[in-house]
């Protein structure tokens, strides 16, 4: 009979890195579940670092927000949407950087980096704290702007209430005008299960999402998102009986598969636009800015050198 085998010693050396690592990851999983800011902060700031921005913070009306700027060029302006931040645009900031703007990115009263708003979070004031913080960062009277979602309400709203600080605007899966939402928790997720179900509306094809993230989803700061969804449903700021007097050019941008702002919303708005312009990308949901960033960044990209945008003179840095 044969001397039974011994399983090989593993060197100490690698068993002591090994149980280091699990220590490590514990320690990390615990820091998440205890401050999950901690995880939004190292997430942001890998995204930041690997869309190659620069990134600091700007005080207009007492509110102080946090921007991003990438690439070289004439300006353009994002604006991210509800329970949303600067960070979330980068896959469509590198995209536009590529074709040779420069990209600026805000977070928004109470999102990402800005502190909590000092003032009514209301589509219309929020959009003047945008157009401030712009000039307060040196780009041109009337920048070139690029709104998702909530953004792109607040962008046309500003463009039709103030079209003298608007340069062309780009309106991508914007509401603004009647359309039936989702349920709440699909646009509030409370736990990580409806984190997951969430993704079905926000992503054509939903990217797998490790259940920490979707833990970190359901636990996202609301309170700010909330009062903004509250203004767009008093029903002040509608634009879509005003669209047909807009003087600035604009484009929509839609997914085709969008279940927070229906395609045929988005069309609706196009058709009631003074010259219609409208692109919408096949396969792509209400994050068409993640799922098709070189389809939006080349339309937005034709679109305002079209519209003679691109020939201005580039101003100063960002400050």
């Amino acid at each position: 009979m044969s001397a039974p085998r011994r399983g090989r010693r593993i060197p100490r050396a690698a068993a002591l890195v090994a149980a280091g690592l699990l220590a490590l990851a514990a320690v990390a999983t615990l820091a998440i579940a205890v401050q999950p800011g901690i995880a939004f902060a190292l997430a942001r700031r890998v995204a930041y670092l690997r869309a190659g921005a620069d990134w600091g913070t700007v005080e207009v009306r007492g509110e102080t927000l946090g921007w991003i700027s990438l690439g070289a060029g004439p300006p353009i302006l994002l604006v991210h949407g509800m329970r949303a931040e600067a960070s979330i645009m980068t896959p469509l900031a590198r995209a536009l950087a590529d074709r040779g703007w420069r990209v600026v990115a805000l977070d928004l009263p109470g999102h990402g980096r800005s502190d909590a708003p000092r003032g009514p979070v209301e589509i219309d004031r929020i959009g003047e704290v945008v157009l401030d913080a712009a000039a307060a960062l040196g780009l041109p009277p009337r920048p070139a702007l690029l709104g998702h979602s909530m953004g792109g309400w607040i962008v046309a709203w500003q463009a039709l209430a103030n079209p003298e600080r608007c340069g062309p605007i780009v309106l991508v899966s914007a509401p603004g005008v009647w359309t039936d939402l989702p349920p709440l928790d699909r646009l509030h997720p409370e736990t990580a299960a409806e984190a997951r179900l969430s993704m079905e509306y926000f992503f054509a094809k939903p990217p797998p999402a490790p259940w920490p993230v979707l833990w970190l989803a359901a636990h996202r700061p609301f309170g700010i998102g909330l009062e903004l969804l509250r203004s767009a449903l008093s029903g002040r700021f509608m634009v879509g009986d005003l669209l047909p007097g807009l003087s600035v050019p604009a484009l929509v941008i839609a997914g085709a598969e969008d279940r927070i702002v229906p395609a045929e919303a988005s069309r609706r708005m196009a058709e009631a636009l003074p010259v219609r312009r409208y692109l919408e990308v096949p396969g792509a949901g209400h994050m068409v800015i993640w799922e098709a960033p070189e389809a939006v960044a080349g339309a937005a990209d034709a679109f305002l050198r079209g519209a003679g945008y691109g020939a201005v003179q580039a101003p100063e840095e960002v400050r």
